[in-house]
């Protein structure tokens, strides 16, 4: 069974190598930064969501949740990743193949997951398991794109 993220996990699977490009005319941050940070939001909303409490999650609303839901992306350069799931300064190769393994196998725990499932996000509020999913889709989708135009940049 495919899961939410495989396609987007295959993707981020074949830039590892490809983990020290940059162009600072893209973005000030290499691919392998993008990667990490990724990965680190995925684990972390992912083992968020196992735990939660499901009796917690109450039907909230975010005119700038629902904004970027309805376009499916994030404006570029506009946000700060938190503390929490912003990669330190060196990125092996080996964190990143174990951090992608750690979340394919949170991922694939996530289907099994009830849908009031939740995750609170620091601008979106209490997201449920569908609202979590597409969140993820839209995150790692931006981090692909901008990964995208860093290696079309250097080609």
């Amino acid at each position: 069974m495919a899961t939410f993220l495989q396609t987007e996990l295959e993707e981020i699977a074949k830039y590892i190598t490809k983990m020290e490009l940059r162009n600072e005319t893209v973005s000030q941050k290499s691919i392998a930064w993008h990667l990490d940070h990724d990965l680190r939001v995925i684990v972390r909303v992912c083992t968020a969501l196992t735990d939660s409490d499901l009796s917690a999650y109450r039907i909230n609303f975010s005119f700038i949740r629902t904004l970027v839901f309805i376009q499916n992306k994030f404006p570029r350069g506009k946000a700060r990743a938190p503390k929490q799931v912003t990669p330190k300064d060196v990125i092996t190769q080996n964190e990143l193949e174990t951090r992608l393994a750690k979340a394919y196998e949170l991922v694939e725990k996530v289907e099994t997951l009830q849908p009031n499932a939740n995750f609170k996000h620091h601008i979106f509020g209490l997201l449920n398991l569908r609202q979590t999913k597409k969140f993820l889709r839209i995150h790692t989708r931006h981090h692909l794109a901008i990964v995208q135009d860093i290696e079309k940049a250097e080609s």
